[in-house]
């Protein structure tokens, strides 16, 4: 996947970097046959922020030897500006650790990553990517993301934070 550098370093793909640029908006009909418009961030927009992962009330929480003493630190980019829901800003992300799209649940503290998914296939047919977090058995291209298997894992003892920056 092609990248293009990002102020602090970080990089988007070129093919989301276009579709940012060129001002459109993600426009789509839902399961329901119902329009939907999301309002993507500008290029300028974009910032680097950081996400809580935990692996609580998860099938992983035995594997994790953290699980109930704190919380990983997962930087991430919020792609979106406007959308229907309640936390748009958690809809589409982009994670530049792992150099792909994805959602994260700050209710749960969990987060999926789309491995291998370009910008073009989202863009194409959202709904199923939109949908991954609420629809994990239809959403086979989604994975988990368990910084508790990286080496390189950003754990914090305590509480998790209640907002994402």
């Amino acid at each position: 996947m092609k990248s293009s550098s990002q102020q602090g370093g970080w990089k988007i793909p070129e093919d989301l970097e276009a579709f940012l640029k060129s001002g459109k908006d993600l426009e789509f009909l839902d399961r329901k046959a119902k329009r939907r418009k999301m309002k993507l961030k500008r290029l300028e927009e974009l910032q680097l922020g950081q996400i809580y992962v935990t692996s609580e009330e998860t099938e992983f929480e035995d594997e994790d030897p953290n699980c109930y003493g704190g919380y990983y630190v997962v930087a991430a980019v919020s792609l979106v500006q406007e959308a229907w829901s309640l936390a748009p800003q958690n809809l589409l992300m982009w994670f530049p650790k792992y150099e792909s799209f994805g959602q994260y649940d700050s209710n749960h503290y969990n987060a999926l990553r789309f491995e291998e998914t370009k910008w073009k296939t989202i863009m194409n047919n959202p709904v199923p990517y939109l949908n991954a977090k609420y629809e994990p058995s239809e959403s086979p291209f989604a994975t988990p993301i368990t910084p508790w298997r990286e080496a390189d894992a950003d754990f914090r003892p305590g509480p998790i934070p209640r907002s994402w920056k």
